[in-house]
């Protein structure tokens, strides 16, 4: 495993907006300021066993389903069907092992929304009973960092949007490019996790 990867971004398709809603899909991809993408990670997970497993749907998500692409809501068939997706701990157990570092505190993980991937993420974890595999310090907020590195032109959307690995390896992208340009104004960020920089 590259040791130069300590960086994940994740990207999360569910069948609502809250912590506790079914997951259908997760999509995560390892980048570097210097070295770029990395590994990839991608599973569907079985809405059946997500249900048992005490997870939520919402209806207005559902219905947002309907007017998404075909390409999109493929994801929807392969959850629905027990052969083409993955019981909920078997993910669990693939993702936190596919994650870089050896612990939950040798890796950071950034979301599209303080308060939507890593905390609905948490929840599957919880769900089931498995140790959440980033310690809550390392949840970072890629929305934020647009936010503070307004760079609108240089973002390029995913193949497929809503699809979870393709907007992860568009983000993550976009975000190594907002992370260049930060090392280039002389910012860094500072404490004794893992180095964004390193």
């Amino acid at each position: 495993m590259d040791s130069q990867f300590r960086e994940v971004m994740i990207d999360l398709e569910t069948l609502g907006t809250r912590p506790g809603s079914v997951i259908l899909s997760i999509g995560a991809v390892e980048f570097h300021t210097l070295h770029g993408l990395g590994r990839e990670f991608y599973a569907v997970l079985n809405v059946a066993d997500s249900v048992l497993a005490g997870l939520s749907t919402d209806p207005k998500t559902i219905q947002w389903w309907e007017n998404q692409s075909p390409e999109a809501r493929q994801v929807l068939v392969e959850a629905h069907n027990a052969a083409l997706s993955f019981p909920v701990r078997a993910v669990c157990s693939q993702f936190a092992a596919w994650l870089p570092g050896d612990s939950p505190s040798a890796r950071r993980l950034w979301g599209n929304g303080a308060n939507f991937d890593n905390v609905l993420l948490d929840a599957l974890y919880d769900s089931v009973g498995q140790s959440r595999p980033v310690i809550y310090r390392n949840n970072l907020c890629f929305r934020t960092l647009k936010a503070l590195v307004p760079l609108p032109e240089v973002f390029d959307p995913p193949a497929t949007p809503h699809h979870a690995l393709e907007d992860a390896k568009a983000q993550a992208r976009h975000a190594v490019r907002l992370l260049r340009r930060l090392q280039f104004l002389g910012a860094g960020i500072q404490d004794d996790g893992p180095k964004l920089y390193g």
